[in-house]
């Protein structure tokens, strides 16, 4: 029975440690997209303040989906 609950302990704390330094570097990552600036998709022209869907220096069309991407794919190789 003590064995038992020595192993229930040390599972339940490993899980709660992996999952507290996961959520922390996921509050990090989504604080910082939520900071950065967008950027053209083509040519990394930064698209803040635009009312249109075009690049003002490069000419492409994008979707706010392909904004988001690109501007969260510059995070991550400013990382590496």
């Amino acid at each position: 029975m003590g064995v038992l609950l020595l192993v229930f302990l040390t599972l339940a704390v490993a899980v709660l440690f992996i999952f507290l330094v996961w959520r922390n570097g996921y509050v990090k990552g989504w604080r910082a997209a939520r900071e950065a600036p967008p950027m053209c998709p083509a040519c990394g022209y930064q698209m803040t303040g635009l009312k249109q869907c075009r690049c003002p220096e490069c000419g492409r069309d994008y979707t706010l989906d392909e904004l988001w991407k690109s501007t969260r794919a510059g995070m991550r190789s400013d990382r590496g």
